[in-house]
């Protein structure tokens, strides 16, 4: 119970500056207002949370829609459609409606990226007054601002420093193997469910970060580094296997409407 309370306690801090900071007019008016300035980013992500939840009670395919583009209709696997946290969210869009769920997400997306640095933080550290403020330097950073502002998408950054964390406690010898496979493969599934740029950067950089690691470790720590980077590959794996049915149907069903969007880029 303690620990949960000293888990609780920093999520709640930093959730209540996050609506402290963008969240005063969806607070009195959540119907009415979306956090940032509204914008074609905005609507689509709401009509991204009512697409999946029309998944959910059968009434549409998760992919192949005539919603957009009618008749030809468009592949979705193509769009930025946030499925992870359009499911995660779904009672809430089933509860209020997209606009209070799209403020939620909104609201989250710094309060969360700074709770998952704090851990990671305190996990480096020991300290807890340190680690509150290096989470909040991350969570509340000019690029989570901007972007929570803009593209939530690109706020949902939290995945990242929970990839830290499992590869730091690992090779601390504070995990189990199985429990960094499963992590990575979780961390790795949820970031392609929010952005797969995001995932893109995520391995491009970890993977930077593990090469400068392994140059600059000392000869007692290597070994823990090489076996922690043998089960992040592993955990990518996993991953790939479960995200395998979403990237066929992006090259199953090639999107129809690319020559129209932009026909400079079609080869000839």
């Amino acid at each position: 119970m303690r620990r949960l309370a000293s888990l609780l306690g920093p999520l709640a801090l930093y959730l209540a500056a996050s609506v402290a900071l963008f969240g005063r007019g969806v607070v009195r008016d959540p119907h009415g207002s979306v956090v940032g300035r509204f914008g074609s980013d905005q609507g689509f992500f709401m009509w991204s949370m009512q697409h999946w939840l029309r998944v959910l009670e059968g009434r549409e395919h998760a992919f192949l829609t005539d919603r957009i583009w009618y008749p030809d209709g468009f592949n979705l696997a193509w769009a930025t459609i946030i499925p992870g946290p359009s499911l995660v969210l779904s009672p809430v869009t089933w509860l209020a409606g997209p606009e209070p769920a799209y403020n939620v997400l909104a609201l989250l997306a710094p309060a969360l990226a700074a709770f998952c640095a704090y851990l990671l933080c305190r996990e480096l550290t020991g300290r807890v007054g340190p680690s509150l403020v290096g989470g909040a330097v991350f969570g509340f950073s000019s690029y989570l601002t901007t972007q929570t502002l803009n593209h939530v998408n690109l706020a949902l950054v939290f995945p990242l420093p929970l990839a830290a964390l499992l590869v730091v406690r690992h090779v601390l010898g504070r995990t189990s193997d199985r429990r960094l496979v499963l992590g990575i493969a979780a961390v790795l599934v949820l970031q392609f469910s929010i952005f797969t740029e995001l995932l893109l950067g995520l391995v491009v950089f970890g993977g930077a970060a593990g090469l400068a690691a392994l140059a600059l470790a000392g000869r007692a720590l290597r070994p823990r580094l090489v076996a922690a980077a043998r089960l992040v590959v592993l955990g990518g794996v996993l991953a790939g296997v479960v995200v395998a049915p979403y990237v066929w149907y992006a090259f199953a069903h090639p999107n129809p409407i690319h020559g129209q969007l932009r026909p400079e880029l079609l080869l000839t």
